[in-house]
């Protein structure tokens, strides 16, 4: 009805109600509602009209002014409470921007460089300009900006486009599922709207409290908090060698977030108890269960991987000029690619192995450098015996590199071809082979081994689809050093090599050490061996290994470059703050990277103003960004501030645990809370055996292969014939389970069908030598009757011969005298 002036009509409607006579507020208030009302096109544009009269009318005093009924009034005040768009106007509108990791630089035309975060663009840039242009048209604006210079300004001001992500952590990726389930459970159950809108809220800020703030909360060595001390948090209460004692004699819940997080969950808790009893209730209980759990463990994942962290930041600074830390990481295979490639080879394709290994150590300067050796294999089994050959041999180049190098340190991630009983045996033998002390082996804790090897594989992948681009081909191991050496050629720390491993000559320490996964650090001191489940929690168990002896075949196709160029300084950057600080002066478009050079600033006075007058359009533009960059930090700081406030007005303080019968107090009181543990599994049963494969054959037969998702949803809703449920609650199997499930009957089938092609191959092998040799024979026989047919053949042609010359002797005058006649 007034479109961009819903504030100033309600100003007018309110003013009008302060009036004191009922014939002003009717002659002045009410006479434009009511020839709207009576000229209103249809029965919903009335029910609007009448929802916007003041409540201090009665139902008769609307009747005689609206000649309306009962009915229409009583709908009318009903959509007056529940319409949100209605109640919106007096609410300010928060706009939140989509930040990604890390930072940019926006460069302006006379030079100058602001420090900006990366913030998301989740619509393409065709979008932004039909939005833009449609936002022209309804404010008639005269002069607006062309199709050119709006794309100009997008480049201008640097934003990142959503994409696709794959090889997410799946502790943080069930995580986020399972904050995802609390909101779905939320809008389910039934709340008030201010209960729903608030737990929403709390959801919202829960997630993003683990996602960017956890972290560094739990990075703190001394904290007396219990979701933060990760000393009690790792340490085993039944292992006294893997247990450190910390120095708090009592834990409390001293944070605010972390108390939030756990209300939130008591308080699902209680919604859905309050269900009554029903199938639904079973499932809603199940939903929170999966959620609760998933959301715990990406707390206690976070935990374990800043401890294991720290085993790096020990090793960084133990490193000198005569030891080094290298890193190893397999890369995805590499699929053969070729500039132009027809449709016949893009089929079957077989992928390259590509390995990479880097290698931190300080110069005579005190100066950390690095050295970054790739090893392409064209087909290698990627097993415990690969990752030693590859070791082999990379550390036989790196002794050439860098012959003072006496003590190593190693790192990677916790597969099983990096963290078996042989490999950590082995390794240390093939650096004594060499002259070299390996002091410890570290591994990351699982899906959080993201470090150097990554980056450089990235860059190596990038530089292969370059290759392929500028018309290479990349057809095997060769053709990959081929591509890495002349893109790497003229940098330095660079190397790759070609080999090829033969693991079935290759033999191992046939050694087993019990419980050798839970462990994830390891030191070597001569024949001792020391196990640590998490770094620096307890003294280790130390076990003593001696006589390891191992046999490897490896055969050096390419070797690894021989011209090294000088190596440049390797500066790390510390990226540990992603807040971006702004100067509290609003005409200031200054940026800082902390805390201290804000305060610095701002004592000095030394504010960045710009001109306007005398900026471009695009310069403009930049700055028109950053405030708004700007404003939205200082919003959602504001809005956190205020739900943490309304969080400390809920009661929750800080609480010491006690023996309740809270189940979160109690899984956070127990000391080794965080350690990993495997999950109590449902069995299966005859039931679970036949539901699941009948689903198997059905998708094998019809060529329709249902997906672990359907097939769990449909294990959640099967009936019996009396419809009743087929599974309880307490029977559902995890989606792990059906996976591994139907990887079982999958492997069951193949290995069904290869018996059956063999036996078929032997049967069909046996059936053509039978008919080769009964056609052998039968050729035989047939050479045989035609040879004998030959031979009467000529036999009955000279008696032929004979009987027709002694018939002509006979008849010879007779001739004589026919001729002559």
């Amino acid at each position: 009805m007034a479109p961009g002036q819903g504030q100033s009509l309600l100003e007018l409607f309110e003013k009008n109600v302060d009036n004191d006579t009922d014939e002003q507020k009717l002659n002045l208030g009410m006479q434009s509602i009511v020839e709207a009302y009576k000229s209103a096109p249809s029965r919903k544009w009335k029910l609007f009209l009448l929802s916007t009269v003041p409540q201090h009318f009665t139902r008769k005093e609307l009747q005689l002014i609206f000649n309306c009924n009962r009915y229409m009034i009583d709908k009318s005040r009903y959509i007056r409470h529940q319409n949100d768009q209605f109640n919106l106007m007096n609410q300010k509108i928060i706009r939140r921007e989509h930040v990604a990791h890390g930072t940019t630089f926006i460069r302006f035309d006379q030079g100058d460089e602001i420090l900006i975060p990366h913030v998301v663009r989740t619509m393409m840039k065709n979008h932004i300009l039909q939005l833009y242009q449609r936002h022209c048209i309804q404010t008639s604006c005269v002069q607006p900006l062309s199709r050119s210079t709006v794309f100009r300004l997008l480049d201008a001001c640097k934003m990142r486009g959503k994409k696709t992500m794959c090889g997410l952590d799946s502790f943080s990726v069930d995580g986020n599922a399972g904050f995802d389930i609390l909101q779905r459970l939320v809008k389910e159950l039934q709340v008030n709207n201010t209960e729903e809108k608030n737990l929403l809220q709390l959801i919202k800020l829960s997630r993003n409290y683990l996602k960017f703030e956890y972290r560094q909360n739990v990075s703190h060595d001394d904290t007396d908090c219990a979701t933060h001390c990760r000393l009690f948090a790792l340490s085993d209460p039944l292992e006294k060698d893997l247990k450190s004692n910390c120095n708090h004699s009592k834990h409390y819940m001293s944070c605010i977030k972390c108390n939030s997080l756990l209300a939130l969950l008591r308080r699902m808790e209680d919604l859905v108890t309050g269900v009554s009893p029903s199938e639904s209730k079973d499932e809603l209980e199940i939903d929170l269960l999966t959620a609760k759990v998933d959301i715990l463990s990406w707390m206690f994942h976070i935990i374990r991987g800043v401890q294991q962290d720290k085993s790096k930041q020990f090793v960084m600074s133990q490193l000198d000029s005569q030891s080094g830390l290298l890193l190893s990481d397999w890369a995805m295979k590499v699929l053969p690619q070729m500039h132009r490639e027809k449709m016949d080879n893009w089929f079957g394709k077989k992928g390259i192995s590509l390995h990479v290994d880097v290698l931190f150590y300080m110069d005579t300067n005190h100066t950390l450098k690095k050295m970054t050796y790739f090893t392409a294999i064209d087909r290698c089994l990627q097993d415990m015996s690969s990752v030693l050959c590859i070791f082999e041999h990379v550390i036989d180049q790196i002794k050439i590199d860098l012959p003072n190098l006496s003590t190593l340190y190693t790192r990677s991630d916790n597969a099983g071809c990096y963290a078996g009983t042989a490999v950590i045996l082995t390794r240390q033998v093939i650096c004594a082979a060499a002259d070299i002390c390996l002091k410890r082996t570290d591994f990351n804790e699982p899906q959080r081994g993201k470090d150097q090897a990554d980056r450089d594989i990235a860059v190596a992948k990038s530089c292969l689809k370059a290759y392929t681009n500028r018309g290479g081909n990349l057809i095997n191991a060769k053709s990959i050093k081929e591509a890495l050496d002349e893109t790497f050629g003229s940098l330095s720390g660079f190397k790759t090599s070609v080999i090829a491993i033969d693991e079935s000559k290759c033999i191992l320490p046939q050694i087993k050490i019990e419980g050798i996964t839970k462990y994830h650090s390891v030191a070597f001191d001569g024949k001792s061996i020391t196990f640590w489940q998490y770094f620096d929690i307890g003294c280790g168990k130390s076990k003593n290994f001696a006589g390891c002896k191992c046999t490897l075949q490896t055969s050096v196709m390419l070797p690894f470059s021989d011209t090294q160029n000088t190596n440049k300084e390797f500066l790390m950057k510390s990226t540990l703050s992603s807040a971006i600080f702004f100067c509290s002066v609003d005409s200031c478009s200054a940026t800082f990277h902390n805390e201290e050079q804000l305060m610095d600033h701002e004592q000095k006075a030394e504010h960045l103003y710009t001109d306007d007058c005398s900026l471009s359009t695009i310069d403009r533009a930049r700055h028109i960004y950053i405030e708004h960059l700007k404003g939205a930090r200082l919003l959602e700081e504001a809005s956190n501030r205020i739900a943490i406030e309304s969080f400390q007005s809920s009661n929750i303080e800080n609480i010491q645990f006690s023996d309740n019968d809270d189940e979160l107090n109690r899984t956070f009181s127990l000391q080794g809370y965080a350690i990993r543990q495997r999950r109590k599994s449902t069995k299966l049963t005859q039931e679970h055996q036949q539901f699941f494969i009948k689903l198997f054959h059905q998708g094998e037969n019809t060529g329709k292969k249902v997906t672990v998702e359907n097939v769990f949803q449909e294990m959640r809703h099967a009936l019996k014939s009396d419809n009743t449920k087929l599974f309880t609650t307490n029977q559902y199997l995890t989606k792990n389970q059906i996976r591994s499930l139907f990887g079982r009957l999958s492997k069951k089938g193949s290995i069904e069908r290869r018996s059956q092609l063999i036996h078929n191959n032997e049967k069909d092998q046996k059936q053509g030598s039978y008919e080769e040799s009964t056609s052998s024979d039968e050729e035989n026989a047939e050479n045989y009757f035609r040879k004998q047919q030959d031979e009467e053949l000529e036999d009955l042609k000279a008696n032929e011969v004979n009987n027709s010359l002694n018939c002509c002797s006979d008849d010879e005058y007779d001739t004589d005298q026919m001729d002559q006649n």
